[in-house]
């Protein structure tokens, strides 16, 4: 069963190649990317990091208030 357009057209492959890579790029070789952080990971961190320091600072916070409230009273 062949109909029109089932085989390609005779043609220099060695060119169409060519072309090919000049129009789309040649494809590179895979980087490795075992080393580099992801950014979902890296901001993960980078958010917990200031949700800890914002609770510390929190704490602190009512620390002191508890403190006054307890110079105050006595």
């Amino acid at each position: 069963m062949n109909g029109k357009g089932d085989k390609r057209r005779q043609g220099d492959n060695n060119k169409f190649n060519d072309n090919w890579d000049r129009i789309f790029g040649k494809k590179e070789d895979d980087i490795d990317t075992s080393d580099v952080e992801p950014f979902h990971i890296k901001n993960a961190r980078e958010l917990k990091m200031q949700d800890l320091e914002f609770e510390a600072k929190r704490k602190e916070e009512q620390r002191k208030k508890f403190e006054e409230r307890l110079n105050d009273e006595g």
